[in-house]
């Protein structure tokens, strides 16, 4: 799992995440506590995850129903 620093243009939010291709300086898509996940079927909440906080989550193509991927988080332009 890494730690992120995810710097929204308005404030900077620290994310746990395990995804392979997670580094500095990537654009993706960010999910804030209280969004819902249609591929997952959840609503995402607060959470700590092995004792650190985590204040989103970094989302997959399959995490949003854009597609199969899931080999890591979505990259954008």
């Amino acid at each position: 799992l890494k730690v992120c620093t995810v710097d929204t243009g308005k404030e900077k939010l620290q994310i746990v995440c395990g995804a392979p291709n997670a580094r500095a300086g990537i654009k993706v898509v960010l999910s804030r506590p209280g969004d819902f996940i249609p591929g997952l079927n959840i609503t995402l909440g607060a959470s700590k995850i092995r004792d650190v906080e985590s204040q989103g989550m970094l989302c997959a193509m399959d995490e949003l129903g854009l597609g199969d991927e899931h080999d890591g988080i979505m990259e954008l332009p």
